[in-house]
């Protein structure tokens, strides 16, 4: 029983495709038909029109001709200058002819004839073909009966241009009778180039075959082979139309410009079969689809009561939602896309000493308690859908006029990515931005104290150097002039060198002093140009430290194979070199060794000092870069001003570098400085590596 119903269902949808089917393909046909129609009209439509107006034109200049000796008795010499610029105003009448109220051929006018006007010669009247000389004679007995009326009549001449089998050239012979008091005083026979007004203009403006006809039967042009040529299954929408010619009408019949062809029977049954296939197949499985389809309702009713349960629980949580919002001392609103509030807790309310009927249904700017204009709106509601959160401070006033500072978190409530709804939580933020007013006082406050004490430490080693200077030399005068007169004791040479090393020490510590100056002073900006670190390297230590090996350990200087291009202030870089590298040699015995070394690390260039000297402790380590701070060593004279690092590390910061150190007891250390590389020398610096 069920395939039998599964067969006669398949069969039911073959005959229900199989007549829409049929409707669609006859539809198809009848649009395609009425397309072409509409096509074919609309063009022969226009072309009619075109063609009517180049023809009212040009009879319009021969009625000019006409009017002009209507009125006036005929002169020779006026006709003929007449008709000449008539005929070069309008090159489609090329032959003018004069005919008084006997009938006489009185002039000739010919548009690329003599001059001289007049009757033609016998010679040329006898090679007059006799069809023109009857069409000629048609027009004149047309115009004198009709009197007012513009005769025509339409002739293919052949001349000797003409090839063999030709139909030569189509002309029409336009006669305009002039009346005067109701009798015929004279005639105007003018020969226009049908050719050339009609003939060619439709061959250049229609893109389909056409039929030119006179409307007397006997004349007809157009298209190589006729309208036949455009095949059978356009026969039925070729359309013909008036083009008004003089006292005839014309007729234009064109063939349909190419459209859609009719649709292919074939393309419709391999529809209907595809159709068929499509709904058929899944009818196969309808009987098992029913057999499970009761096995998922069981599972459905199953899965709608355990749904149930969980809405019920969700609104259960909704409400202890509800009741926590209503509990937190926050003020939370919801907002709706439109700028309304939606909903606003009593911890709201009692923030802005309002009460909620205040704030129900009401636009956020038009609220001045809340505080939010509506460029505050959307610009929160921009941020929102960008970031999923916005968060601003703004001063409110309370209705009582008390002010304060509310701090305002808005998120998204709704489908994210959307203009939905918002959920604004506000807090008094008052104290903390007063601790923040205080915060940012105190900062300006310790930066001019900072600045005090900069401007005093330079002041103060400015006029610290000329006493130390002057210091450093007498003791340097007293020990060569003093002691080659008397007899020192060895204590007396003691406290002279004592002396002599203390004023170096002096002055290098006031030195030091003005250096840290220097370097602090920020509103003097470095001078940062592009600087090869691995030339300068190389400079300094050949000119500071290489004829210097007797007082310290020999320098080894290990550097790169190409140029290493740094965006730093030359002289600083000078400085940094020379500090760290005297470091080294300093805290190193004359047997150990300190290496110099230039690496490219991508876009920064990396400096590093090691020696193998005594080392630093572990817990002096974080603190080598403080000013003043000196390494206890006990058992070493070594002593310095623990300002020299302190001012590499300030150098490396305003060059956006880094600076990093480490150490280890009797085994040396590392000092590591990376600094910025120049732009666009990271490519050419490994481009010329490689090819090295």
């Amino acid at each position: 029983m069920g395939n039998a119903s599964v067969r006669i269902s398949q069969i039911l949808v073959g005959v229900v495709l199989a007549f829409m089917a049929t409707i669609l393909y006859r539809t198809s046909n009848d649009a395609i038909a009425v397309r072409t129609a509409n096509d074919t009209r609309s063009l022969g439509g226009r072309v009619a029109q075109r063609e009517a107006v180049r023809i009212d034109q040009t009879l319009g200049s021969l009625l000019t001709l006409k009017n002009e000796f209507e009125t006036t008795s005929f002169a020779p010499d006026q006709f003929a200058r007449a008709a000449r610029s008539m005929m070069r105003s309008n090159p489609m009448i090329d032959v003018v002819d004069y005919f008084d109220e006997n009938d006489q051929h009185v002039a000739h006018v010919e548009a690329t004839g003599r001059e001289a006007f007049g009757m033609p010669s016998r010679t040329g009247a006898d090679q007059i073909p006799g069809a023109v000389i009857s069409a000629v004679d048609l027009v004149l007995s047309e115009s004198t009966v009709t009197r007012t009326t513009t005769s025509s009549h339409a002739l293919r001449v052949r001349d000797p241009s003409t090839p063999p089998g030709g139909e030569g050239r189509l002309f029409v012979y336009v006669a305009e009778p002039l009346v005067r008091h109701l009798d015929v005083t004279g005639t105007i026979v003018a020969r226009i180039d049908a050719q050339l007004l009609l003939a060619d203009d439709l061959a250049a403006v229609l893109p389909v075959p056409y039929v030119l006809d006179d409307g007397s039967g006997r004349l007809q042009s157009g298209s190589p082979g006729g309208i036949a040529g455009t095949g059978a299954g356009s026969q039925p929408y070729v359309q013909t139309f008036s083009i008004p010619f003089a006292d005839r009408a014309w007729s234009l019949t064109i063939a349909p410009p190419p459209t859609d062809q009719p649709a292919q029977p074939w393309l419709f049954v391999l529809l209907w079969l595809v159709a068929w296939l499509a709904v058929s197949v899944p009818i196969e499985v309808v009987g098992q689809i029913n057999r499970r389809v009761r096995v998922l309702n069981e599972g459905l009713e199953a899965r709608v009561a355990a749904r149930t349960r969980q809405l019920q629980a969700s609104v259960a949580e909704s409400q202890t939602l509800a009741a926590v919002v209503e509990s937190v001392h926050e003020g939370v609103m919801l907002v709706d896309s439109d700028g309304i509030v939606r909903y606003a807790n009593d911890a709201l309310c009692h923030e802005l000493g309002c009460t909620l009927e205040d704030l129900m249904d009401k636009p956020v700017k038009d609220y001045p308690p809340l505080a939010i204009s509506k460029a505050q709106l959307s610009e929160l509601s921009d941020t929102v859908v960008t970031r999923g959160y916005a968060y601003l401070e703004t001063e409110r006033t309370r209705v009582d006029g008390t002010k304060y500072w509310a701090g305002i978190t808005v998120t998204h409530h709704g489908d994210e990515g959307l203009r939905d709804k918002m959920i604004a939580v506000s807090r008094d933020v008052s104290d903390r931005r007063r601790l923040v007013d205080e915060l940012v006082h105190a900062k300006e406050e310790a930066e001019r104290q900072m600045r005090v004490s900069t401007d005093f430490v330079g002041t103060a080693s400015h006029e610290l150097r000329t006493p130390a200077t002057t210091l450093r030399t007498l003791s340097a005068l007293l020990g060569r002039k003093v002691l080659p007169r008397y007899a020192f004791t060895d204590d007396d040479a003691k406290l002279l060198g004592m002396l002599d090393f203390e004023t170096r020490r002096l002055a290098s510590l006031v030195d030091d002093l003005l250096e840290v100056a220097k370097v602090d002073a920020t509103e003097t900006p470095l001078d940062e140009t592009d600087v090869d670190l691995r030339a300068l390297v190389s400079a300094e230590v050949d000119a500071t430290f290489a004829l210097d090996a007797r007082a310290g350990p020999a320098v080894e200087v290990r550097l790169t194979n190409t140029p290493a291009y740094v965006r730093a202030d030359e002289n600083a870089i000078r400085r940094i070199i020379v500090n760290l590298v005297g470091n080294a040699r300093k805290f190193t015995p004359a047997d150990g060794r300190v290496t110099v070394s230039v690496e490219r690390l991508g876009d920064r260039v990396r400096l590093v000092v090691a020696d193998t000297g005594i080392g630093i402790p572990e817990d002096d380590l974080p603190h080598v870069f403080e000013r003043f701070y000196r390494v206890e060593r006990p058992g070493t004279e070594i002593r310095g001003t623990g300002l020299g690092l302190a001012i590499v590390a300030r150098l490396v910061e305003r060059m956006r570098g880094a600076i990093s150190i480490s150490s280890e007891v009797g085994h040396g250390t590392t000092v590591s400085v990376e600094v910025p590389g120049a732009p666009g020398t990271s490519a050419a610096d490994a481009t010329a590596a490689a090819s090295a």
